[in-house]
C-alpha cells in the first residue's frame, strides 16, 4: 500500500506544480501589453526526502513561491527617468512658444522699435511737416500696441501654465489616493500567502505615472505599504491615507503660481520651492524662470524708453511756443507706482505701498522681497538673496538700484510682508500720451544767435537746456562781452557775469539758470571783441528747428538700460537671444532626457517583461511536465488498484 501512495502523493505535486506554472505562464502571456507589469514565476523546490531503511526516498516537489521579475534599482531608474523626461519635454513645449513669440516680426519687438525710430529720423528732416508729425504719433502708437499685445500673451502664457498646473494636481492627487488604496490592499494581503505581485505591479505603474507629473521618492514600511514624498520631505502618501496639492495665488508673489499641500479641509502648507521634476516641476520653473524673466526684461525695455523719451521731449518746444509734455505714459504715474508693490495674503496690516523709479539704467533685472518685524524693514534682492539694506521707517529711497519705496496710505504691521516688481504693468500701461502732432516738441526752447554788429569773429552755438520749470523763455536774455575783464556781461534775468577767456575757454560750454525756466547751456567759439553782443530766446514760432529731434533720434543709440551697457534695441536682442538659448539647451536636454528613458524602459523590460518565444516554450515545457505527472498518477492509481485486489479488496 505504501508504494502506491507514496508514488500518488510524487505524483499529484508535480501535477499541481505543472498546472500552476502553466496557470503562471498564461497570466504572463495574458499580460504581455499591460503597463508596468513583471514577468512571474513559479518558484519550485524538493520536498523533504523520507528515511526508509538506510535509504532516502523522494516525496516530490513543494511550489515555494510565485515571485515577479522585480529589480529595485531599474523600477527607480525608470521612474527617475520618466521624470526628467516630461519635466524637459514640458519646459522645452513652453519655451518655444515663448521663442516664437519674442522672436517673430508680427508679435516682436524689433520691428515696431526700429520704425518709431526711423519715424524720429523722417520727422526731423521736415520737423514742420504735420504729416511727418502724424506718422511719428502712429508708430509711436503702434510701437506701444506691441508692448501691450506682448504683455497680454504674457498674461496668457502665464493662465496657460496655470491651468495645466491645476491639471498635474488633479492627476496627483488622483494618483496619491490610488497608491493609497493600493497601500492598504497591500499591507491587508502581506503574509503566509506570499507577495501580492500583481498588486505591488499596479503599485510601481501608479508610481511611474506620478513620476510623470513630479518627482517623488519612496521609503517601504515592515508590511508592504510604500510611503511617497514630494519636494525636500512633504509626504504625499503614508500607509493607507493620501495629502492632496493644490494651485493657489503664491503668497510670496500674487503674480505666480503657487503649490499647497494638506488634508482636504485641514490647514495646508506652501510647497511652490520644493516642487522639482515632471509637469509639475517643469511648469512651475517656467512660470518663474524664463517667463517671468522675460516680462521682467521687455518691461525694463518700455519703462527705459518712456523714461529717456519723456524727458528729452520735455526739453523741447512745440509748434505753438510750448514746452514739450509727456510723449508716452509717465513712468511713475499713480497707477504703475502701485501695480509695482503686491502684498502677502497674509499680511495684517492696511498699507499700500508704491514704487517710484528714479533712474530705469540702475533697475536690476530683479524683484525684491520687502519685509517688516516690527522694528525694521528688510529688502532683499530676489535674483541673488541680497539683503539690500535695513529700514527705519519709509519712505525709502534704494539709489543704488534705481527706485524709492513709499507708503501710499494705510500702515505696515509686524510680520507684513510686500513683493516688489519695478517693471510691473509697464508693458500694459505703455501708451502714447502726446496729444497731437502739434504738441511734439522737436524745437529747442531757445535758440541762440551773434548781433550782427560784432566785431570779433566769436561764435555762439545751439543752447541745451536742462532742468525745465515747465514755462517758456520770457523774454530774451543779452550776453555783451568785457574784453578787459574776460567775461560776458549777462542781462536780467537771470543777470551776472560768465567768466569767458579766448585762450582757454574757446569751445567749452558756459551755464546759467534762468528763474522759472531752468539750466541754459552753450558754447562760445573764437575771439570776441569788447561790446560784442549774443542773444538767447524762446524759438517760439521754429517749426522748421529739429535740434530737439535730433536729440529724440541720438535716443536710439543711447546705452540707458541694464547700468549704462546697453540700448534699447540691444537689450530686447539680449532677452530675445538668451530666451532661443535657453529654448536651445531646453531641446538638447529633452532629447536626452527622452532617450535615457527609453535605454531604461529597455532595461526594465528586458529585466521584467513578457517575453512571448520565451513563454511558448515554457508552456511546452509544462504542458508535458503535467502530463507526466498525470501518467504517474495514473500509474499509482493502477498499482493501488493491482494491490487492492491481490489482498482480495
Amino acid at each position: 500500500m505504501g508504494v502506491g501512495t507514496d508514488l500518488l502523493s510524487v505524483g499529484l505535486s508535480g501535477l499541481l506544480a505543472s498546472q500552476r506554472a502553466l496557470n503562471t505562464t498564461a497570466h504572463n502571456v495574458a499580460n504581455t501589453n499591460t503597463p508596468g507589469y513583471s514577468r512571474q514565476r513559479v518558484e519550485l523546490h524538493t520536498r523533504p526526502a523520507q528515511g526508509a531503511g538506510g535509504l532516502y526516498v523522494g516525496r516530490g516537489v513543494d511550489i515555494a513561491d510565485i515571485t515577479r521579475s522585480y529589480d529595485q534599482f531599474l523600477t527607480r531608474e525608470v521612474q527617475v527617468s520618466t521624470s526628467a523626461a516630461a519635466e524637459y519635454g514640458t519646459q522645452y513645449e513652453l519655451a518655444k512658444e515663448l521663442d516664437a513669440l519674442l522672436g517673430t516680426s508680427e508679435t516682436g519687438l524689433s520691428e515696431p522699435l526700429q520704425a518709431f525710430f526711423d519715424a524720429i529720423e523722417e520727422v526731423s528732416a521736415d520737423p514742420a511737416s504735420l504729416a511727418a508729425r502724424q506718422l511719428l504719433i502712429d508708430q509711436g502708437g503702434q510701437l506701444a500696441n506691441r508692448f501691450q499685445t506682448l504683455d497680454a500673451r504674457f498674461e496668457l502664457l502665464g493662465d496657460g501654465v496655470e491651468s495645466r498646473a491645476r491639471v498635474a494636481t488633479d492627476e496627483i492627487n488622483s494618483l496619491a489616493a490610488s497608491i493609497a488604496d493600493l497601500n492598504a490592499k497591500i499591507a491587508t494581503s502581506q503574509g503566509d500567502e506570499g507577495q501580492p505581485n500583481d498588486l505591488l505591479d499596479q503599485r510601481d505603474e501608479l508610481l511611474r505615472q506620478l513620476s510623470e507629473q513630479v518627482s517623488v521618492t519612496t521609503v517601504s514600511q515592515d508590511d508592504g505599504a510604500l510611503n511617497v514624498y514630494v519636494g525636500s520631505g512633504q509626504a504625499l502618501v503614508v500607509g493607507g491615507k493620501s495629502r492632496e496639492l493644490a494651485v493657489v495665488v503664491r503668497e510670496a508673489d500674487p503674480n505666480s503660481v503657487g503649490i499647497l499641500i494638506g488634508q482636504p479641509g485641514a490647514t495646508s502648507v506652501e510647497v511652490t520651492s520644493e516642487i522639482r521634476g515632471g509637469t509639475l516641476g517643469a511648469l512651475l520653473d517656467f512660470d518663474q524662470g524664463m517667463l517671468d524673466d522675460a516680462q521682467r526684461q521687455v518691461g525694463l525695455i518700455a519703462l527705459g524708453l518712456a523714461e529717456q523719451f519723456n524727458a528729452q521731449h520735455q526739453l523741447g518746444m512745440d509748434l505753438d511756443g510750448n514746452l514739450g509734455g509727456l510723449f508716452f505714459t509717465d513712468v511713475n504715474a499713480p497707477e504703475l507706482q502701485s501695480a509695482r508693490v503686491s502684498g502677502h495674503v497674509s499680511n495684517t496690516g492696511t498699507a499700500s505701498l508704491g514704487v517710484n523709479i528714479i533712474s530705469v539704467g540702475d533697475l536690476q533685472d530683479s524683484d525684491y522681497r520687502l519685509s517688516y518685524d516690527g522694528m525694521e524693514y528688510r529688502l532683499v534682492r530676489e535674483s541673488d538673496q541680497a539683503l539690500i539694506g535695513t529700514y527705519p521707517t519709509l519712505p525709502q529711497t534704494v539709489a543704488d538700484e534705481g527706485f524709492e519705496i513709499q507708503i501710499d496710505a494705510g500702515a505696515v504691521a509686524a510680520g507684513d510682508q510686500f513683493t516688489l516688481r519695478p517693471s510691473a504693468s509697464a508693458m500694459r500701461l505703455f501708451e502714447v500720451a502726446a496729444p497731437d502732432s502739434r504738441s511734439l516738441a522737436l524745437a529747442a526752447p531757445v535758440r541762440t544767435a551773434a548781433s550782427v554788429e560784432n566785431l570779433g569773429d566769436a561764435a555762439i552755438g545751439p543752447a541745451v537746456v536742462d532742468d525745465l520749470a515747465g514755462t517758456p523763455l520770457a523774454g530774451a536774455i543779452t550776453l555783451t562781452y568785457s574784453s578787459s575783464a574776460n567775461q560776458f556781461q549777462v542781462s536780467l534775468p537771470p543777470g551776472g557775469t560768465l567768466s569767458y577767456d579766448p585762450g582757454t575757454d574757446s569751445g567749452e560750454s558756459l551755464t546759467f539758470n534762468v528763474p522759472t525756466f531752468g539750466d541754459i547751456s552753450f558754447a562760445v567759439s573764437g575771439i570776441p571783441l569788447d561790446g560784442d553782443r549774443f542773444t538767447l530766446e524762446s524759438n517760439a514760432g521754429g517749426a522748421g528747428d529739429n535740434s530737439n529731434a535730433l536729440l529724440l533720434s541720438d535716443l536710439q543709440a543711447l546705452r540707458a538700460l541694464s547700468g549704462g551697457t546697453a540700448t534699447f534695441a540691444e537689450s530686447y536682442t539680449n532677452t530675445v537671444s538668451d530666451v532661443a538659448s535657453r529654448t536651445s539647451s531646453l531641446e538638447r536636454m529633452s532629447t536626452t532626457q527622452t532617450e535615457l528613458l527609453r535605454r531604461s524602459e529597455d532595461a526594465r523590460a528586458e529585466y521584467s517583461g513578457v517575453n512571448l518565444d520565451e513563454e511558448a516554450a515554457n508552456l511546452m515545457r509544462f504542458q508535458q511536465a503535467y502530463e507526466a505527472s498525470a501518467r504517474v498518477v495514473s500509474v499509482a492509481n493502477e498499482i493501488f488498484q493491482s494491490l487492492l485486489r491481490a489482498f482480495g479488496g
